[in-house]
Protein backbone atom coordinates (compact mmCIF):
# COMPACT_ATOMS: atom_id res chain seq x y z
CA UNK A 1 0.00 0.00 0.00
CA UNK A 2 1.19 3.49 -0.65
CA UNK A 3 -0.21 7.34 -0.72
CA UNK A 4 -1.12 8.36 -4.33
CA UNK A 5 0.24 10.75 -6.16
CA UNK A 6 -2.94 11.06 -8.27
CA UNK A 7 -5.49 13.74 -8.07
CA UNK A 8 -8.93 12.74 -6.19
CA UNK A 9 -6.86 9.45 -4.80
CA UNK A 10 -5.87 9.18 -0.97
CA UNK A 11 -4.17 5.26 -1.80
CA UNK A 12 -2.90 3.08 -3.95
CA UNK A 13 -3.35 -0.81 -2.52
CA UNK A 14 -2.16 -3.85 -4.64
CA UNK A 15 -3.96 -7.19 -3.32
CA UNK A 16 -2.45 -10.21 -4.49
CA UNK A 17 -4.56 -13.29 -3.41
CA UNK A 18 -3.13 -17.05 -2.99
CA UNK A 19 -3.94 -18.31 -6.20
CA UNK A 20 -1.63 -15.17 -7.88
CA UNK A 21 -4.11 -12.70 -9.04
CA UNK A 22 -3.98 -9.34 -8.03
CA UNK A 23 -6.48 -6.46 -8.20
CA UNK A 24 -5.39 -3.12 -7.55
CA UNK A 25 -7.49 -0.96 -5.07
CA UNK A 26 -7.36 2.90 -5.39
CA UNK A 27 -8.95 4.56 -1.63
CA UNK A 28 -10.23 8.13 -0.80
CA UNK A 29 -9.00 9.61 2.35
CA UNK A 30 -11.63 7.87 4.49
CA UNK A 31 -10.47 4.30 3.17
CA UNK A 32 -13.81 4.20 1.00
CA UNK A 33 -12.96 2.44 -2.47
CA UNK A 34 -12.64 4.85 -5.73
CA UNK A 35 -11.65 2.40 -8.34
CA UNK A 36 -10.66 -1.75 -8.44
CA UNK A 37 -8.93 -3.07 -11.56
CA UNK A 38 -7.78 -6.48 -11.68
CA UNK A 39 -4.19 -7.56 -12.97
CA UNK A 40 -4.31 -10.71 -15.32
CA UNK A 41 -0.88 -10.17 -16.04
CA UNK A 42 -1.89 -10.66 -19.80
CA UNK A 43 -0.89 -8.36 -22.76
CA UNK A 44 -4.05 -8.06 -24.14
CA UNK A 45 -3.56 -7.81 -27.90
CA UNK A 46 -1.45 -11.43 -27.47
CA UNK A 47 -3.68 -12.90 -25.42
CA UNK A 48 -6.95 -12.02 -28.23
CA UNK A 49 -5.73 -14.94 -30.30
CA UNK A 50 -7.50 -18.28 -29.57
CA UNK A 51 -4.11 -19.88 -29.65
CA UNK A 52 -3.68 -18.36 -26.31
CA UNK A 53 -6.97 -19.94 -24.61
CA UNK A 54 -5.05 -22.96 -22.71
CA UNK A 55 -4.40 -21.87 -19.63
CA UNK A 56 -0.72 -21.29 -19.27
CA UNK A 57 0.75 -19.57 -16.24
CA UNK A 58 1.92 -16.61 -18.57
CA UNK A 59 3.30 -13.56 -16.15
CA UNK A 60 4.69 -10.14 -17.09
CA UNK A 61 8.03 -9.68 -15.36
CA UNK A 62 7.01 -7.58 -12.69
CA UNK A 63 6.06 -10.86 -11.35
CA UNK A 64 8.84 -12.14 -10.80
CA UNK A 65 10.00 -13.12 -7.24
CA UNK A 66 13.67 -11.81 -6.41
CA UNK A 67 16.02 -13.73 -5.01
CA UNK A 68 17.31 -12.78 -1.65
CA UNK A 69 20.64 -11.76 -3.65
CA UNK A 70 18.67 -9.31 -5.99
CA UNK A 71 16.86 -8.15 -3.84
CA UNK A 72 19.97 -7.36 -1.37
CA UNK A 73 21.83 -5.64 -3.95
CA UNK A 74 18.42 -3.28 -5.10
CA UNK A 75 17.92 -2.21 -1.38
CA UNK A 76 21.88 -1.26 -0.77
CA UNK A 77 21.22 0.78 -4.26
CA UNK A 78 18.41 2.35 -4.24
CA UNK A 79 19.45 3.52 -0.32
CA UNK A 80 22.56 4.82 -1.83
CA UNK A 81 20.65 6.81 -4.12
CA UNK A 82 18.89 8.56 -1.83
CA UNK A 83 21.15 8.98 1.11
CA UNK A 84 19.62 6.44 3.20
CA UNK A 85 16.11 5.47 4.76
CA UNK A 86 14.04 2.82 4.49
CA UNK A 87 12.92 0.84 1.83
CA UNK A 88 9.35 -0.12 1.44
CA UNK A 89 9.37 -2.25 -1.51
CA UNK A 90 11.10 -3.87 -4.36
CA UNK A 91 9.99 -5.80 -7.34
CA UNK A 92 10.98 -6.80 -10.85
CA UNK A 93 9.98 -4.43 -13.16
CA UNK A 94 9.00 -4.61 -16.97
CA UNK A 95 9.70 -1.26 -18.01
CA UNK A 96 11.89 -0.96 -21.04
CA UNK A 97 15.73 -0.29 -19.89
CA UNK A 98 14.64 -0.60 -15.92
CA UNK A 99 15.24 -3.90 -13.45
CA UNK A 100 14.14 -3.14 -10.44
CA UNK A 101 11.49 -0.97 -8.85
CA UNK A 102 11.88 0.05 -5.58
CA UNK A 103 10.38 2.45 -2.97
CA UNK A 104 12.40 4.47 -0.24
CA UNK A 105 11.60 6.56 2.40
CA UNK A 106 14.37 9.13 3.45
CA UNK A 107 15.70 9.93 6.87
CA UNK A 108 13.27 13.26 6.41
CA UNK A 109 9.99 11.13 5.60
CA UNK A 110 9.87 11.58 1.98
CA UNK A 111 9.34 9.14 -0.41
CA UNK A 112 11.27 7.92 -3.59
CA UNK A 113 11.02 5.96 -6.46
CA UNK A 114 14.31 4.62 -7.76
CA UNK A 115 14.30 2.47 -10.95
CA UNK A 116 17.22 0.36 -11.33
CA UNK A 117 19.06 -1.38 -14.33
CA UNK A 118 20.15 -5.15 -14.63
CA UNK A 119 23.50 -4.14 -12.78
CA UNK A 120 22.20 -2.22 -10.16
CA UNK A 121 22.85 1.05 -11.48
CA UNK A 122 20.31 3.82 -11.05
CA UNK A 123 18.03 4.39 -14.27
CA UNK A 124 16.04 7.17 -12.64
CA UNK A 125 15.03 8.44 -9.37
CA UNK A 126 12.20 10.56 -8.13
CA UNK A 127 10.23 11.47 -5.16
CA UNK A 128 6.93 9.86 -4.81
CA UNK A 129 4.38 13.20 -4.62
Amino acid sequence: MERSDDRGEAYEVEVRFADGTEVDVTLDDDLGVIATERDDDRDDDRYDDDRYDDDRDDRDADDRVLDASERTSAERAALAAVGGGTVLDVEASDDRGVAYEVEVRDGKGVEWDVDLGADFSVVTKHQDR
